[in-house]
């Protein structure tokens, strides 16, 4: 028998944390490695979408479940 359980409220607070935390360790991370500020800005522009695509994918998710 199959169980589900409703995990929602810890899977908006780890998108939530990875919307700051997946930023601010790709800028630390690109900056030690490049130097080059346009890159590392390029990547931390790229992870912020990527955070924010998540967040919004399991929003539509849960309203097409509805």
């Amino acid at each position: 028998m199959h169980t589900t359980t409703n995990n929602t409220p810890s899977r908006s607070g780890a998108v939530a944390a990875a919307t700051v935390i997946v930023p601010v360790a790709v800028f630390g991370f690109g900056y030690g490695l490049a130097r080059n500020a346009e890159l590392t800005a390029w990547i931390a522009l790229v992870a912020l979408i990527a955070a924010a695509g998540a967040g919004i994918t399991q929003a539509l998710i849960r309203v097409v479940q509805r």
